[in-house]
Formats: structure tokens, sequence, C-alpha cells
């Protein structure tokens, strides 16, 4: 049953976050997370790289592993796959029967490996494999081998690290996620996984589709579940939805004035209903956390590249958008011409700096709340499952009982 399921999932979570408090891990963990083709990859790419495509990108789901971007003395890919041991009991999980979470995932991970031919014992026989670089750009390429969608040792790769001699990376950890939505189940497993030692969540739900009922059932079941402290709602691809609600409109203040007011109110009014309904349910603090995303953070990287880099570095995406702006513009806004000042304030990525500096600054406070709502978080999820399951199965001896023998 899903219950037991979920019983399994909270004593994994507690074990892991248990783990890292025992060891005194002083390092605040920040991830970047919602639905596919939410942008995630390459919103990091511009907030850490200045744009440099280092996390896979694309408009199908790219990233399919978990990767943690942290310190380190020189820059440099590590590369941590299954042990033998693990992937023995996923081989186990797969062959079994039903349809649970460890055999839904396994089934994936075998699937992979079959489509790329792997020698499975050799390569998991590394255990960890570096790769030396002169610099971040020579990491470029490389990691779609191990976190890419189509990458030839996916399936074998538990996570990847990204190190860098930044200071400003020094007791901190930046985690680029798969889509939480992923059709293969086993990326959304990781994420889920991941969740249980996340301190700070940038989520960024797509302008065109903002707050869709996926992005809510992640707001309001999944992510406080798990203890995270701090939640900050990016409303991403802001050129997007100028370019849909342009036409027809006088201009561009026109156009983003509307479209703000309307994103705005959406978060406003969906919010408070996640809100609401927890204070109902007793849990007053992940109320007060989920009301802080009433005002998101409208964002868009490519505005934010058409500011900052040179059109040689723009991709494909980059071009075939500005050319749409460029078209909506001369036919609609006649002929207006989009100044620098324009695309800064569209890319607004001096708000996400802010908020990204403000949970760096923050890192003790929030480490030491997560610590302390431990217990009491574990206990009241427990206690939830527990009257579900026996909800469950008081309804099931019912049927039982009452119920016509042939049907059951």
């Amino acid at each position: 049953p899903e219950q037991i399921n979920r019983i399994t999932e909270i004593q994994k979570d507690f074990l892991t976050e248990l783990q890292r408090i025992e060891a005194d891990e002083q390092c605040l963990s920040i991830g970047i997370m919602g639905q596919v083709k939410a942008g995630k990859s390459s919103f990091l790419n511009a907030l850490l790289f200045d744009g440099q495509p280092i996390l896979p990108e694309a408009a199908t789901p790219k990233t399919a592993n978990l990767t943690r971007i942290a310190y380190g003395e020189q820059p440099q890919l590590v590369v941590h796959y299954y042990s033998p041991d693990e992937w023995e009991g996923f081989t186990r999980d797969a062959a079994s029967e039903g349809d649970s979470v460890s055999a839904r995932v396994a089934r994936d991970l075998l699937l992979m490996v079959k489509t790329h031919g792997i020698d499975v014992a050799e390569v998991l026989a590394r255990c960890t494999e570096t790769f030396p670089a002169t610099g971040v750009a020579d990491l470029m390429g490389r990691l779609n081998d191990y976190v890419g969608e189509n990458g030839r040792y996916t399936a074998l790769v538990k996570f990847t690290e990204i190190q860098l001699p930044l200071p400003e990376l020094d007791g901190f950890e930046i985690i680029d996620t798969p889509g939480m939505n992923d059709p293969v189940f086993s990326r959304t497993q990781k994420t889920r996984d991941y969740m249980a030692k996340c301190d700070v969540v940038f989520f960024l739900s797509r302008c065109s589709q903002f707050l869709d009922q996926s992005d809510m059932d992640l707001l309001a079941q999944q992510l406080p579940a798990k203890g995270v402290t701090r939640l900050v709602l990016v409303a991403g691809q802001l050129d997007g939805v100028i370019a849909d609600d342009g036409f027809g409109r006088a201009s561009l203040a026109e156009t983003e004035k509307n479209v703000r007011s309307r994103l705005t109110r959406r978060a406003d009014a969906e919010i408070e209903k996640l809100a609401a309904a927890r204070e109902q349910l007793g849990d007053p603090d992940i109320a007060a956390l989920l009301r802080g995303l009433k005002t998101p953070i409208l964002a868009s990287t490519y505005a934010h590249g058409y500011a900052h880099w040179d059109e040689s570095r723009w991709g494909k995406g980059m071009r075939h958008m500005h050319q749409q702006l460029m078209e909506m513009a001369e036919d609609s806004w006649k002929g207006y011409q989009f100044t620098r000042e324009d695309w800064e304030r569209l890319g607004n990525f001096g708000a996400l700096v802010v908020a990204y500096e403000n949970a760096r600054q923050d890192k003790l406070p929030l480490m030491q709340a997560r610590r302390d709502k431990l217990m009491p978080r574990t206990q009241a999820n427990l206690s939830k499952t527990l009257i579900e399951l026996t909800a469950a199965a008081e309804h099931r001896i019912a049927q039982l009982k009452s119920g016509d023998l042939e049907s059951i």
C-alpha cells in the first residue's frame, strides 16, 4: 500500500538527516527544483557560470541526475557511482513482483543500462572518478555523459559533483535536480530523496503555466513534509509570457503591468489556499513558510542574457525568442526598440542574487531550525501516515465482511 511505502520513506529521510546532524556537517544545501522544462539548469548556468552551458539544458528533460556544485581546491568533476551491493539490490527489486517505489526505480535504471550496452561490473568497480579541469569552460560537454537524459553512464551514477575554487561556495552546496514530474520515475525519486537534506529551495515555475496543479501538489505536500526551511518562488521564463501577452497591447509597459498583476494575484490566491489548509491541519510553521511565497520573483534567463552576453553566445532558443519579441514590438508597439534597461528589468537577476545571498547569510539559523524541527516533523508525518493506513485497513476489512465475494 502507498502508506507502507510512505512509512519507509519517512524512516529513510529521518536516518539521512540524523546522519547529517551527527556528522556536524556545516554545509547549507540549496536546491533548484521544479517541474521538467522549468528552466532549472539554464537558471543555474546564468546565476553561477555567466551563462556558459555547463549544466545540460534543452527544451526536453536533460538533467537526469543530481549535480552538486560545491567548493574545491581546484576545478574538477567528481562522478559517484552506485556500489556493487546497491546495484545488486536494484537487480533484485527489478525482478520482484508489484509496483513499489523501489521496483519502479530499479526497472528504470536496468532498462537504461541495457539500452547503452554497458559493462556494469567494470564501471561500478571505479567507485568514483575524478576529472580535473583547467577551469569552468573545461567542464562543458563532459557532464552530459553522466547526468544527461541520454548520457552513457547516467543510470549507474548516484550523483555528480562540480568542485570549484570559489570562496563564495565554501560551506555551501547548490544542487541541480531532475524535474519533479519526470516521466522516468527514478529521476523524480532522486529529487525526493535529496529533499531530506535540503535547507533552502528555489522553486521554479514557468510563467506560461504558473502554479499549475503539479506545482501546487509539490508545494502543498512534498517540500514542507521534507523539512525545507526556506522557499523562494521564481516565476521563470517571463520572456515567453511577454511575447504571448504583448500582441494587441499598446506597449511593453502595459504588457508587463498586466502580466505581473495576473501572476501576483494568482500567487496570492493559490498560496493562501495552501497555507489555510496547513493551518487547519495544525501546521502553523508550514503555513507561514508557504505564505512567504505570495510575492514571487518574476525573472527571465533569456532577458538577462540579452543584457549581458554577446550575441555570439546566444543559443538557438534565445535567438528564436529574441526574434519573436522584436517582431511583436514592430507589429504591436509601433516599432519599439528594447533597451538594456528593459532586458535588465525583465531578467530581474538582481532580485535572485539578493535572495541567494540572504540564504547564505542566514546559514546558521536556517540549519539550526531544521535540526530543531527534525523530531517533531518526523513524528507528525508518521502519525498522519499511520492514521491513513488505519483508515485504509478498516475500509478493506469492511469490504471483506460485507462485499460480494466474486467482485472481491
